[in-house]
């Protein structure tokens, strides 16, 4: 198994960018954390030598952050791109939705 050497910046061909937020959807992984199921998080960084299997650049372990701190690893079929921000941002400005 590899050190870990978490990337901290965006990459090219990433699934996510970083500072995104992200959704938990779950899946069928026996490793898969359900706690976080339906969370709302930022990732923060992407892992691609600790020996699960990554791939460079399309197939990282995505490190996101909760609120309160925790921060877990997924795999992108993990997580989707959380889109309330844009809603709340829509609220706020009052602008509307496109139909």
């Amino acid at each position: 198994m590899g050190w870990a050497k978490p990337i901290y910046h965006n990459v090219e061909g990433a699934p996510f960018r970083i500072g995104q937020k992200v959704e938990v959807v779950g899946s069928a992984d026996d490793t898969f954390n359900s706690d976080y199921l339906g969370h709302v998080g930022t990732v923060r960084y992407y892992e691609y030598s600790c020996g699960s299997g990554q791939t460079y650049p399309t197939d990282p372990m995505i490190g996101v952050q909760f609120p309160g701190g925790d921060i877990e690893e997924f795999w992108q079929g993990e997580l989707r791109r959380f889109e309330g921000a844009r809603l709340t941002s829509m609220l706020a400005t009052g602008e509307e939705a496109a139909s």
